[in-house]
């Protein structure tokens, strides 16, 4: 009996042993392998930082003004690079009061810049004081105007100065020439006029024979070359203050049969009007990359949107096209639409 007791209480004790061995090891698992799956883990990525954002009000005089559209392609060029700037487009339709509220409106919709390019540069100080009250920076385009933080554009008057000089060169500096004009009083139509003027007074050859607007328009610029040349007034040379109203002038000599009779000067550097200098309908451009204006307005709003600040002016060169260096400007343009 002692004997069956003792045997039992044997058996009984190295259960309990066996039992508490597998107990601990299960129990010192746990925490060991928690601590090295925790080292094994890695640590979370730190958030990317993204940009600062930034939303830009572009408002321009009249989207049907042609030389906006190429502005408006710089400025979509640099949006297409800069995910992180949002453009909001305003078309005044040559209402400058309409452009002053909707600038105000922009202004309290939380701009953090202005782009302008304005209906009348001579009448923006309500434009200039709005976003002065509000701290906007306000950069002006194409049309000069005073207030602004920076300009970006073309010197008008430089370029006025470079197209007489062109056109009167070609014309051994004499001849009759007819004027015609954007609408008056605007910044480009007063500048590039002086310039001009200031070319044609050197030559006592020379002699401004017809003048008139037709508003910066190609339909204007027909009729009114139509009717000049059904006056009887003799002129060799046209200068004329943009290339919408050049071209309309060469439309109007295609259909008097007249082609090439007299020699046209304009202004901006449109694919229409290159096209005509290759043709020999139209004798010189000045091409002011209105693009690069777009683009560089862009790039200089956001630098003022993020603290920067930049030149006062910003001048984009002129560059004289003839029938001898059209062909790059063509390329330039085609290049783009692809």
């Amino acid at each position: 009996m002692n004997r069956k007791f003792c045997l039992l209480l044997t058996f009984v004790m190295f259960f309990s042993v066996f039992t508490g061995c597998s107990s601990s090891t299960a129990s010192d698992d746990s925490p060991k392998a928690a601590s090295e799956d925790s080292q094994a883990t890695e640590a979370p990525e730190a958030p990317e930082v993204s940009e600062d954002e930034y939303k830009i009000v572009v408002s321009v005089a009249s989207l049907e003004f042609v030389p906006v559209t190429y502005m408006m392609d710089g400025i979509k060029t640099y949006a297409a690079e800069h995910s992180n700037v949002t453009f909001q487009y305003l078309d005044a339709k040559n209402d400058a009061p309409a452009q002053l509220s909707q600038i105000q409106n922009a202004i309290l919709e939380g701009a953090n810049a202005i782009i302008c390019l304005p209906v009348d540069a001579t009448a923006t100080q309500p434009i200039v004081k709005a976003c002065e009250d509000a701290n906007i920076p306000l950069i002006g385009m194409n049309r000069k105007f005073d207030g602004c933080n920076t300009f970006v554009g073309a010197d008008a008057l430089e370029g006025g100065k470079k197209q007489a000089e062109a056109i009167l060169g070609m014309a051994g500096n004499k001849g009759k020439i007819a004027m015609m004009y954007g609408i008056m009083g605007q910044e480009n139509q007063v500048k590039r006029t002086e310039g001009v003027m200031s070319v044609i007074d050197q030559y006592p050859e020379c002699e401004v024979v017809m003048e008139g607007a037709a508003d910066w328009k190609r339909d204007k610029a027909l009729n009114l070359m139509e009717n000049w040349l059904q006056s009887g007034t003799d002129f060799d040379i046209l200068i004329a203050n943009s290339d919408e109203m050049g071209i309309g002038a060469s439309m109007a000599l295609d259909k008097a049969g007249r082609t090439g009779e007299i020699m046209i000067a304009s202004v901006d550097g449109l694919p229409d009007s290159l096209n005509l200098v290759k043709e020999g309908k139209i004798q010189v451009v000045m091409y002011q990359n209105l693009q690069k204006q777009g683009e560089r307005a862009a790039e200089t709003a956001v630098k003022y949107s993020s603290g920067e600040t930049e030149e006062p002016i910003i001048y984009v060169e002129w560059e004289v096209v003839t029938k001898d260096n059209v062909q790059p400007f063509i390329d330039a343009y085609n290049a783009v639409k692809k």
